[in-house]
């Protein structure tokens, strides 16, 4: 069985003060997620098995992005770059020429 690991990659906006700032980074820092300076951003991995953590570590993330613009992406395991969202387009049909049975 293969690797079921979500990683998440965060990065804050900066903010107009040094409280709101303060703010945010808190709610970054209780998701879970430490900060990389390298990156410039914040880490987490989740365990999708350890629903009641994921749940409340997203909530965090997704409070902060609300709240202050931050940025989260879901990372890619493999390539480590960020997720590709599905194409909500739907597929083309193939038409059989029109031609009614």
């Amino acid at each position: 069985m293969g690797d079921t690991r979500i990683s998440i990659m965060a990065k804050g906006v900066p903010q107009r003060d040094e409280d709101t700032w303060q703010r945010q980074r808190a709610l970054l820092q209780r998701s879970g997620a430490t900060y990389d300076a390298e990156t410039r951003a914040w880490w987490l991995v989740l365990d999708p098995a350890d629903g009641q953590r994921t749940a409340a570590s997203l909530a965090c993330l997704f409070k902060a992005a609300r709240n202050y613009g931050a940025t989260v992406r879901v990372m890619d395991p493999i390539t480590e770059m960020p997720a590709a969202a599905p194409d909500p387009s739907p597929s083309p049909s193939k038409s059989d020429g029109g031609s009614a049975t």
